[in-house]
């Protein structure tokens, strides 16, 4: 199973990623007990495809990573964003 180099990821958009690698990328940057305690919540199926592509990568290009991270931020923002105006 050959590696992707940073070369292959340099210069690719965060949105020509998948899902599985934008998820490893992710877990890469959160550090192995996090991501651990992250695939735990998955499918087996998704766990084992976020690992492959651990398994894969072999370094992420800093700009890349920042990519990622942003967009997981932005994300949870907009899932936890409060609405405007609710009475508690």
């Amino acid at each position: 199973m050959p590696g992707i180099s940073a070369a292959v990821l340099h210069g690719r958009d965060v949105h020509q990623l998948s899902g599985a690698q934008k998820a490893a990328i992710l877990c890469m940057i959160l550090g192995s007990e996090v991501a651990a305690q992250i695939t735990q919540r998955l499918t087996p199926e998704d766990a084992e495809e976020i690992t492959y592509e651990i398994a894969r990568l072999d370094q992420v290009p800093g700009p890349l990573a920042e990519g990622v991270l942003n967009e997981w931020i932005e994300n949870l923002h907009a899932v936890y964003k409060p609405v405007a105006g609710r009475i508690d």
